[in-house]
């Protein structure tokens, strides 16, 4: 009986961790992307793309290679940057290390952790915060 309790009060709180580091793991992975877009944007001279495909729960650089959100992690928000297409929207890196600016909200639902990368339009600086909940 004990152990029944216990179980229930633990398996829900377990579930909800691994959740938010699913999402936390997720936004430093996208935030080391367009670090790594910024950084070749400004060694290379030449302005370099992130593009998010919202509808497909991916985004990629301009070497094409697209990286998959895990199936429970979505684009919770996405503002600033330019909309290429209903769904797909870039944000630029240039050669000076600055940006659009914007921000990409990550979670995993309604009632779930969320995290955001900021970027700043003028340093090109990216910030990864755990949004609180109102």
């Amino acid at each position: 009986m004990l152990l029944a309790l216990s179980s229930m009060i633990v398996l829900p709180n377990l579930e909800k961790k691994l959740e938010e580091r699913t999402i936390r793991g997720s936004a430093l992975g996208l935030a080391a992307f367009a670090r790594d877009l910024r950084n070749r944007a400004v060694d290379q001279g030449v302005p370099q793309p992130l593009v998010l495909n919202l509808a497909q729960n991916s985004y990629r650089g301009a070497q094409g290679k697209e990286v998959q959100l895990p199936p429970d992690v979505k684009f919770a928000d996405v503002t600033g940057g330019e909309m290429l297409d209903p769904g797909v929207r870039q944000f630029l890196f240039f050669p000076n290390g600055s940006s659009y600016g914007g921000e990409i909200a990550l979670s995993a639902g309604e009632h779930s952790a969320s995290y955001s990368l900021r970027f700043d339009p003028l340093t090109g600086r990216i910030e990864v915060a755990r949004d609180e909940k109102p």
